[in-house]
């Protein structure tokens, strides 16, 4: 599952590249493989979040690395957790049920 193409292409987009040097230069670590433990674990303790990521529910004005950072660590940690094992949601969709939801 983790060679197929589209899991290939989406480990190597410029979107997961970016996700990730913010990991490494913003945060100081790789934790790609437990994205959603350290973010729910932070959120549901009621920690603050590392400002870079603290755009959960609101703008952060786009910035160097764009907006939305928190909900594409998210969508980053789901697809990335599949591993294409499953049918997974494309990330648009994601973020579309996210806006209609809240």
């Amino acid at each position: 599952a983790i060679q197929s193409d589209s899991y290939q292409a989406f480990i190597n987009s410029k979107e997961a590249n970016t996700l990730k040097t913010i990991m490494v230069e913003e945060l100081g670590n790789d934790f790609s493989n437990n994205v959603h433990d350290c973010l729910m674990t932070t959120m549901c303790t009621d920690r603050k979040l590392p400002e870079i990521l603290d755009d959960y529910g609101r703008s952060n004005g786009g910035g160097k690395y764009g907006e939305n950072i928190f909900q594409r660590f998210v969508d980053f940690g789901t697809y990335y957790y599949h591993r294409g094992l499953f049918k997974v949601i494309p990330i648009k969709l994601l973020s579309i049920q996210k806006r209609q939801i809240h």
